[in-house]
């Protein structure tokens, strides 16, 4: 049986609001998590994984305008690691660490354009880990260093409808190509998704929702996956992973059962 484990996690924070109703925040908290449990059968002795998080946030929202701007830096010790696959793990550890430190943006406003409704974010994520099968410390192919999203949506009452559309981008996903020296030493094109989304209402609690992402069918790749023997040439074939289809439609009914019988679910559309 697994062994069982007992620990505690310190956190605090610490807010001061302005006269003007902005609040800025600093919070500090550590925090434990214990590895995959097909690993913890393989190694019995595994303990927690850990971080350290400090954040510093600054918050305002005043006459249907939001604004949100943070800043964080985090730490991460006891990373799992092993030797092997993925699949047929070896040696398995807790000598990873790492490090992601950066900025979010976000900004909502649904006051300057009648019936209309948008929000921009912006990200900014510098991190660099040692964990799973790497040697070093890399960028996680999970976290693009630059991202962004613009939304809007706006309400036409004529047609008792509303129409979203939302453009979500970043600056590519890290791999390793076996072709190059060194991991996670290449980077996919830019990641960019244009979606569109019509909602029309004829009764208030009732909604058809037909929406379409990636309309313009970019060919979005996430990373590549190679041969596991080398050509005659000596070099590793690739196969790009992609998305399983350019587009995808989606067309739903939404009826929401309450006493308010203007009740609806458009604001989550």
């Amino acid at each position: 049986s697994l062994n069982q484990q007992l620990w505690a996690d310190p956190r605090a924070s610490l807010s001061y609001k302005f006269a003007h109703e902005g609040q800025l925040s600093l919070a500090y908290g550590t925090f434990s998590q214990l590895p995959e449990e097909r690993f913890r059968v393989l190694n019995k002795a595994l303990g927690n994984m850990s971080a350290s998080h400090y954040i510093l946030n600054y918050f305002i929202s005043n006459n249907g305008r939001t604004f949100r701007a943070e800043a964080f830096h985090k730490t991460y010790d006891n990373l799992l690691g092993y030797r092997g696959t993925h699949f047929n793990p070896t040696a398995i550890n807790l000598n990873g660490n790492g490090y992601a430190r950066g900025m979010d943006f976000f900004f909502r406003d649904n006051k300057s354009f009648a019936n209309t409704d948008f929000w921009i974010t912006y990200s900014l994520v510098d991190s660099k880990r040692k964990f799973m099968l790497y040697e070093n410390r890399v960028q996680p192919g999970f976290a693009p260093k630059h991202n962004g999203a613009i939304v809007v949506k706006h309400f036409i009452s004529r047609f008792k409808s509303q129409l979203g559309l939302s453009y979500i981008i970043n600056d590519g996903y890290a791999y390793t190509n076996p072709n190059l020296p060194g991991e996670q030493n290449n980077r996919t094109k830019s990641y960019q998704d244009l979606s569109l989304g019509w909602s029309y209402l004829p009764k208030p609690q009732l909604i058809i929702h037909f929406a379409c992402n990636n309309i313009l069918g970019r060919d979005n790749i996430f990373g590549y996956e190679y041969a596991t023997e080398a050509l005659p040439s000596g070099s590793f074939a690739e196969r790009p992973l992609q998305q399983g289809a350019p587009r995808f439609l989606y067309l739903g009914i939404f009826l929401t059962l309450s006493k308010d019988k203007n009740a609806n679910q458009l604001n989550n559309l």
